[in-house]
């Protein structure tokens, strides 16, 4: 892959697996009556957010040096 997915649901959200694993967190809390679980979702939440952090810069930067290396392969 040598470019960034833009497609849906990315084109929706920019990250739908992380906000579709904390409304999941949020409705089983809900569902379950579980002021604790809706602390864990807050929680997750949270981690999430500092993953991103990290996360969107690597991508940001590795999706060029795929395209740069698919182009050698293919020249070579």
């Amino acid at each position: 892959m040598d470019h960034r997915v833009e497609g849906f649901p990315f084109d929706v959200l920019k990250d739908p697996m992380y906000v579709g694993s904390t409304v999941t967190f949020i409705g089983a809390s809900l569902w379950y009556e579980s002021p604790a679980g809706l602390l864990i979702s807050l929680f997750v939440y949270i981690a999430y957010m500092i993953a991103l952090r990290f996360e969107g810069c690597v991508s940001l930067f590795s999706f060029p040096r795929v395209a740069y290396w698919s182009d050698r392969k293919l020249s070579e």
